[in-house]
């Protein structure tokens, strides 16, 4: 009797448990990385460094200004870009991972009557 009610918890509830918690740890590491924040300030500056455009017409000022600030635009756009791809890296290989765990616990009893099997034909 505890052997069905094992396949049935091991067929059931743990397989839903399971991809609960694979949800979850992909949910971790999308706000973790903080890919939604990163996507919406992909452009805006790094570190909130830049400057200030001054009061009156300088070209030489307004031109100086303009670079830094769209300098530091580039840097927070790269920075950014690196951070939201590590993040889909590892949510990517946190998918992989869970599947192939999926797979495996869905054929964890077969593959141990098989061990067990294929040990009881060494021995003998």
């Amino acid at each position: 009797m505890d052997t069905i009610h094992h396949f049935s918890w091991h067929y059931s509830r743990a397989i839903l448990q399971g991809i609960r918690m694979w949800t979850n740890f992909v949910t971790f590491f999308y706000y973790y990385f903080s890919i939604p924040l990163l996507s919406r300030t992909l452009f805006s500056t790094y570190g909130r460094l830049g400057e200030g455009y001054a009061k009156g017409f300088n070209i030489g000022e307004w031109v100086s200004t303009f670079i830094v600030n769209t300098l530091m635009r580039v840097v927070g756009f790269f920075a950014r870009s690196v951070l939201i791809l590590c993040g889909l890296i590892v949510i990517t290989f946190t998918v992989i991972l869970g599947l192939v765990a999926l797979v495996l616990w869905i054929m964890l009893p077969v593959i141990v009557c098989g061990m067990i099997i294929y040990s009881l034909m060494l021995f003998f």
